[in-house]
């Protein structure tokens, strides 16, 4: 890519996900020859501590890429007053452009999320509609893509292209997102790698042991946490689950997929030991996500999806101003 000619060693910063693994192994790919390392933050976490910060300033980098993490501006700004190096940050969330450094999100200058579904989508402007651009459109909408006019027809001549079907699209989807949800950082950073080099190999990424061993536990927990009561109130369903993993969106995705007209509202109070996830669809995002974030809490999402994090002393306050919005 044109924007990195001038630089020689870099870092990327990306989200956990799907989407974010396969947008950074997309970046990654168009940065052959450069010294590019890639990092995600603490998984649960939308923004960067202080001692990454700290860590990320020390080596030097002339390039910071932050790829499909929904990092709030002013600690945006904080990396920025802290390194010497040019930020750029390709997204298709719902947030403010940050004119102080490169910010490529098209969502953010007013065009339509169906145009843009992932950020990996957002890159194949650059780099073309590619495998590893299709699981990540794929790992933010899972079926609900199918509906969308605009880029479904794109996902559908590749999978004519390359003998792929749909249903192993959301299975290597399932198989990458395995490392964030059984809490292996690690194991997300070293996926940008193996994406990478098997981006033409849907074959490999299917085949990888360590996430389908991954996978047993994950479903095996979404079935144990799924069992508890589901609360319904007027429009809202509300389930609380109690769990160290990291399956709350998936669990939302699947009671919003069966309840279609309802808002469907996860509250995760096991994750960290003193704040509380809630995750939340069927909703008016963008002003939900403002609420929280004038709180002081972290949020973050997309048109109909919002997730947020807050003390576990907030919680029950927020559900009412979630409920009602």
């Amino acid at each position: 890519m044109e924007l990195f000619d001038s630089y020689s060693k870099g870092l990327i910063v990306h989200h956990w996900d799907t989407d974010g693994i396969c947008s950074a192994g997309m970046l990654l790919s168009e940065l052959k020859g450069k010294e590019v390392d890639n990092i995600s933050p603490g998984i649960g976490n939308y923004y960067l501590t202080k001692g990454e910060i700290e860590i990320i300033k020390d080596r030097g980098y002339e390039f910071i890429a932050i790829v499909d993490v929904c990092i709030p501006k002013e600690n945006i700004l904080k990396l920025k007053n802290s390194v010497n190096s040019k930020i750029f940050i390709f997204d298709h969330h719902l947030q403010e452009n940050i004119k102080e450094v490169e910010h490529m999100n098209p969502v953010s200058e007013g065009k339509s999320q169906e145009s843009f579904p992932s950020t990996s989508w957002v890159l194949s402007q650059w780099v073309g509609v590619n495998l590893l651009a299709i699981l990540g459109a794929v790992g933010d909408k899972e079926g609900w893509i199918k509906e969308n006019e605009l880029i479904y027809p794109e996902i559908e001549k590749f999978m004519g292209a390359h003998s792929v079907d749909f249903k192993q699209l959301l299975r290597m989807v399932k198989l990458i997102d395995s490392s964030h949800k059984v809490m292996d950082k690690e194991g997300v950073e070293s996926a940008v790698r193996f994406v990478t080099e098997n981006r033409n190999s849907p074959e490999k990424i299917l085949g990888h042991q360590p996430w389908h061993q991954n996978s047993k536990r994950i479903r095996t927990e979404i079935d144990r946490q799924m069992s508890n009561e589901i609360i319904e109130d007027g429009n809202v369903l509300l389930l609380n689950i109690l769990t160290p993993l990291n399956i709350i969106s998936t669990i939302t995705r699947k009671l919003a997929w069966k309840n279609p007209q309802k808002m469907v509202v996860v509250v995760n109070r096991g994750f960290f030991w003193n704040r509380n996830q809630i995750y939340v669809r069927g909703i008016k995002a963008q002003r939900l996500i403002k609420i929280a974030r004038e709180r002081g809490y972290s949020a973050g999402g997309k048109r109909g999806v919002a997730g947020v994090v807050l003390p576990n002393t907030k919680t029950d306050d927020f559900l009412s101003i979630v409920k009602n919005i």
